[in-house]
């Protein structure tokens, strides 16, 4: 059955345009996977989950989140407990003009595996349309290839991967296919980034 709409004025035209593209803006979730930058080498001293990032890493992170144009608007960013994470999460947190007292930290997230991430990402409320993980491999890297077209072997420190998803609800994140990747690799090899 075919259906024609017809307008009265273009105003009511414009309103039914701008109302169709909000409603389908709130059809999507967008999912940003940031692996945490490069960290400081192991020490006697402290925990893997203590050792911070490393100067160069830090710089690292925020040229990545400088060449990622797509990451602007951030409903919620959420961190593994990890030193490199977190740090890595503040990074961001500035990038986007998020507060940081808001990143929302979990210690299940420290090492987790990509079915322990599936399951925190579908807990999360659906007020949430752009949501960050900053989080290990290969956790990240095992997500990231549920939604790629060709899968990669792992994601580099600092690297991002950004996807618009084909779902309204965050609980149906298992089923989710990807309608538009992108992917940021580390700013030290810039030949791999793509948007």
């Amino acid at each position: 059955m075919k259906v024609i709409c017809r307008f009265n004025s273009l105003t009511t035209f414009t309103f039914y345009l701008f109302y169709n593209c909000m409603e389908a803006k709130k059809q999507s979730k967008k999912l940003f996977l940031i692996r945490h930058g490069k960290a400081n080498e192991f020490s006697p001293n402290q925990t893997d989950r203590e050792r911070p990032l490393e100067r160069a890493g830090v710089i690292e992170t925020k040229n990545t989140l400088q060449r990622c144009t797509e990451l602007n608007e951030v409903d919620l960013i959420l961190s593994s407990d990890a030193s490199r994470a977190f740090e890595t999460a503040i990074i961001a947190a500035q990038s986007v003009n998020y507060p940081e007292i808001e990143i929302l930290v979990k210690s299940k997230l420290y090492l987790a595996d990509e079915y322990m991430l599936l399951d925190e990402i579908a807990s999360l409320s659906d007020e949430y349309h752009t949501v960050v993980l900053v989080g290990h491999n290969p956790g990240l890297t095992d997500l990231a290839n549920r939604f790629m077209l060709r899968p990669v072997s792992g994601m580099p420190t600092s690297s991002i991967f950004g996807f618009s998803l084909n779902i309204n609800t965050w609980t149906n994140i298992y089923d989710a296919a990807c309608a538009k990747p992108t992917f940021v690799v580390s700013s030290t090899d810039k030949n791999q980034s793509f948007f």
